[in-house]
């Protein structure tokens, strides 16, 4: 984990000032609704989840579907901003039917890093420009899962604990600890 990050957190997380964190998880990202005007500019359909009392801004975006030989492949995203740290992490999907009669799973699914379709290699391409004039770094999902080298407090358990990395900047379940 680079010191950039691990310098961050520790700003935010080991200061013993949970406040700093609920504050910040109550706020909005300034330029969210710009964010959510361009991806709707690309994908067929956006749907723009709650952020109240949440790390991060949340969307999820239908790019689109075609149709080959019989064969429907749906393509999706999903964007994380976090509130409490300039990162980001854009997950891409891809969906189809599996037509084989005899397979175990009735469809493929699978997600990464990298845009399946040209309609989410331009989205990918907006976020990294639009992000990077306004300072936010991109995180990858290599990154997400590492372990933050300190222990954080868990008011749930009562003890100290690692946390991996998209716990600590992107996921809600650690909010809903603190306010218990």
């Amino acid at each position: 984990m680079n010191s950039e990050i691990v310098n961050t957190l520790r700003g935010i997380y080991c200061t013993g000032n949970p406040d700093l964190l609920v504050r910040k998880c109550n706020s909005k990202i300034v330029f969210w609704d710009e964010v959510v005007e361009k991806v709707k500019s690309i994908a067929n359909r956006v749907t723009v989840f709650d952020s109240a009392g949440s790390l991060t801004e949340k969307l999820h975006a239908d790019v689109n579907t075609v149709c080959i030989n019989g064969i429907t492949i749906k393509y999706s995203s999903t964007l994380y901003v976090s509130k409490i740290a300039g990162f980001y992490y854009f997950r891409h999907d891809l969906h189809t039917d599996n037509p084989d009669r005899d397979a175990l799973e009735p469809f493929f699914h699978t997600f990464g890093d990298c845009p399946y379709s040209t309609k989410q290699f331009y989205l990918d391409e907006m976020a990294v420009q639009y992000f990077g004039e306004r300072g936010y770094r991109y995180l990858c999902y290599g990154e997400m899962a590492e372990i933050f080298p300190d222990k954080i407090y868990s008011p749930v358990s009562g003890q100290y604990e690692l946390r991996d990395l998209s716990s600590l900047l992107f996921d809600l379940p650690y909010m809903q600890e603190i306010r218990k």
